[in-house]
């Protein structure tokens, strides 16, 4: 499980964090990804510049895609399976 991790680093480390997930595991490794969903979402109905802009600051990639998450894990040797995504937070299931 790769929770509210991801974010937090450039797509090159979030690379080769899900890399070293499909490693670890067994050729039927299962990696389930969960991370902030933050695309059309107000993060904060009261000051939403301010709110955004200290978002931008404390974790690195705080709005990558649906489609952007899926090219990291295919980068990783991992194929979605299972997607399951709410108006905040996508989980992926991926496959190894």
């Amino acid at each position: 499980v790769v929770s509210g991790v991801l974010s937090d680093w450039d797509d090159a480390q979030a690379v080769q964090i899900l890399a070293s997930c499909r490693r670890a595991g067994t050729s039927q490794v299962r990696v389930l990804v969960s991370e902030l969903r933050l695309l059309g979402v107000d993060v904060n109905p009261f000051d939403p510049t301010a709110g955004s802009l200290r978002l931008e600051t404390e974790i690195h990639n705080p709005d990558r895609t649906d489609a952007e998450l899926e090219r990291l894990a295919q980068r990783a040797g991992l194929r979605p399976v299972r997607w399951s995504a709410g108006a905040r937070r996508v989980v992926l299931e991926l496959a190894g």
